[in-house]
């Protein structure tokens, strides 16, 4: 009777022990299926912030492009204003040249007549009618 209690004792502590054991396993098996799903999350995250990255970085690299294509075309258009003043200030000379050119030849035109005249006056004094 004591055998078999210890027997029954026995087999109770070993179907416990095997529970235990299976829980055990059971557990084990869901903490390694956690574990490789985290790896692949992570691996996944990985890919996605270095592709996110080199997104970043060509975009820096194309903003860095235009900011130098807009330097350069700011430093174009004040060369060009620069340009335009200088051409403004050029036309001012000339048309000032010119207006003085037009009335220095009116002058000329009218001492000239007058000089004509004049001639004509004293030609016609000198030789009256022929």
């Amino acid at each position: 009777m004591i055998a078999k209690l210890v027997r029954e004792a026995l087999a109770d502590k070993e179907a416990a022990m095997e529970a235990l054991l299976a829980k055990l396993d059971e557990s084990l098996q869901a903490r390694d299926d956690e574990s490789a799903r985290l790896r692949s999350d992570l691996a996944a995250l990985k890919e996605d912030f270095l592709y996110n990255l080199q997104l970043l970085q060509d975009r820096d690299a194309e903003l860095a492009s235009y900011e130098a294509a807009v330097a350069a075309l700011k430093s174009d258009l004040l060369e060009r204003d620069a340009q335009l003043s200088e051409l403004r200030i050029h036309i001012s000379d000339v048309t000032s040249e010119l207006a003085s050119a037009k009335s220095s030849a009116l002058l000329q035109e009218q001492q000239q007549d007058e000089i004509l005249k004049r001639l004509r006056r004293e030609h016609e004094v000198e030789c009256p009618t022929l």
